[in-house]
């Protein structure tokens, strides 16, 4: 007689493979393209690269602003990769960086 050891079926585990990525992308595009993209008091890069943030449920808030441009906020909840597009309004009456050959006198 064989006597044939049974193993137990070991609970079901998630490969590494299925689980989702610690990070997710999120691609700014939009106008002015040198604007600049914070969280918080973090620089995290300009208008048209993409962001590498920390996948969550949670919602967050970037701010996006440009010399001569309203500042403005966006909100987005990091739970898989995307992309959004964000255009600034310019300052009222903002000369910008004109040089004196511009001006009318």
């Amino acid at each position: 007689m064989v006597a044939t050891l049974v193993t137990p079926a070991s609970p079901a585990t998630t490969s590494s493979a299925d689980a989702p990525a610690p990070s997710v992308s999120v691609l700014l595009t939009g106008q002015p393209a040198a604007a600049q993209v914070w969280q918080g008091k973090q620089r995290r890069g300009t208008l048209g690269s993409a962001l590498r943030l920390p996948r969550s449920s949670q919602p967050l808030i970037l701010l996006i602003k440009s010399p001569g441009f309203v500042d403005r906020q966006v909100q987005l909840v990091p739970t898989e990769d995307q992309q959004l597009e964000v255009r600034l309004s310019r300052k009222q009456g903002f000369v910008g960086s004109r040089s004196a050959h511009d001006l009318e006198y």
